[in-house]
């Protein structure tokens, strides 16, 4: 059943600020704290939401969602989601979206703290993004999100087979990932994954520490023309990877990182 706490469609120029919006029943599905579609240059600040589903299938119920929204700030919010399937913040066919101070929780699986689905030119900075189930993915870019900055967030991942900064689909190109740190925990979690015919993605100056079994660093998955530089990248734990590449990632770009392993079986490099 669909339920909205605020909505808004084809208003441009609101202002969220400052509530608090929690969700009654932990049998709601497709529900949504803040729904905005077909407008503009809108507010969302300092709101705290909490987001509540089932445990055991898709809840599929959502903090933030912006469909065809665009130039809108959403900064200094806190997102609590306890659902599987739930979204933080979730954003389709809306461009220049600031996604800025927000601090989001995700505790199940399949859920994610920002999703950007043909979104372009927006900016992800300085946000902490905690997931702790399996798989969940802190930030995420998909088909067409192209052009967008996500720098100086701190994310942590754990569970298995978690993301931190996950970029997937052709033409979701031209991304810089910048100056993040990411955090690792569980076993099979990757920190930077870019996937299928991903092009011209800067990955520089980030901080990662990887404490779970079988995780990447940065993974490239059909990734051309990406340029990985001076990125510190630190293994705990055994049978772990700095750098991944499968063999049809090409004309990429690694140069001056650091990576470091005591774990047994971990490799800095490795080239399928």
């Amino acid at each position: 059943a669909n339920g909205y706490a605020i909505t808004s469609n084809g208003f441009n120029s609101s202002t969220l600020k400052n509530c608090r919006i929690e969700q009654g029943s932990n049998t709601r599905t497709n529900s949504y704290a803040i729904y905005l579609q077909s407008g503009e240059n809108s507010t969302i600040k300092n709101n705290t939401i909490k987001t509540r589903g089932s445990t055991l299938s898709g809840a599929e119920n959502h903090g933030i969602y912006l469909k065809t929204y665009r130039n809108s700030p959403v900064i200094e919010n806190t997102i609590n989601t306890t659902g599987q399937e739930d979204y933080g913040i979730y954003y389709t066919n809306s461009n220049s979206t600031n996604i800025t101070q927000n601090k989001i929780y995700t505790y199940q699986k399949y859920s994610y703290g920002t999703h950007s689905y043909s979104s372009s030119f927006s900016i992800i900075n300085l946000n902490n993004i905690t997931t702790s189930e399996q798989p969940a993915y802190a930030v995420y870019l998909q088909k067409v999100s192209a052009n967008n900055n996500i720098t100086n967030n701190n994310i942590t991942i754990s569970g298995e087979g978690a993301h931190g900064v996950y970029v997937k689909n052709v033409n979701s190109n031209n991304n810089i990932i910048d100056y993040n740190i990411i955090k690792t925990a569980g076993r099979y979690n990757k920190a930077v994954y870019l996937y299928d015919n991903v092009l011209n993605t800067k990955i520089r100056h980030n901080n990662i520490t990887e404490s779970g079994l079988g995780d990447d660093g940065i993974y490239l998955f059909n990734t051309n023309s990406t340029e990985i530089n001076n990125n510190i990248i630190i293994i705990k734990d055994k049978s772990s990877y700095g750098f991944r590449i499968n063999s049809y990632s090409q004309n990429n770009n690694i140069a001056n990182n650091n990576v470091t392993s005591n774990a047994t079986g971990s490799i800095g490099l490795y080239m399928i």
